[in-house]
């Protein structure tokens, strides 16, 4: 688990040590090709988001990682939250200004914010 924390994908990703393996999808997403092709968002929310919050092993669903200025390349953790499907719908849809919330888990239901930690930790052990 050390190593883990030294060499972290969050980490390497920003420093280009991942620069090789970054492609660009026709939606605009960035993906990682040593990952399996998943979303670097993803990768990057949910690493940043168990090193907040003790976790289990259980995966979730329904829910989605939001670039908070609407960047799709805007990778840094800060710049990603944590929403329900229908929360991600109304910020897309200017019901809802996302840029007033730190929180990354904002808008989750405590059974949400549960289900996301146990995906999270799901994801760093697979």
């Amino acid at each position: 688990m050390e190593n883990r924390k030294e060499n972290s994908y969050t980490d390497s990703y920003l420093n280009g040590e991942r620069n090789e393996f970054i492609f660009v999808d026709r939606r605009g997403y960035e993906r990682d090709r040593g990952y399996k092709g998943k979303l670097v968002h993803r990768l990057i929310a949910y690493e940043d988001f168990s090193k907040k919050k003790s976790i289990s092993s259980i995966p979730f669903g329904g829910l989605v990682v939001h670039h908070i200025d609407e960047n799709k390349r805007n990778n840094h953790p800060s710049n990603l939250q944590a929403l329900t499907i229908e929360k991600h719908s109304r910020i897309h849809s200017d019901e809802l200004d996302a840029s007033n919330y730190d929180d990354p888990y904002v808008g989750l239901s405590p059974e949400e914010e549960e289900d996301l930690e146990h995906y999270i930790e799901y994801l760093l052990e697979h």
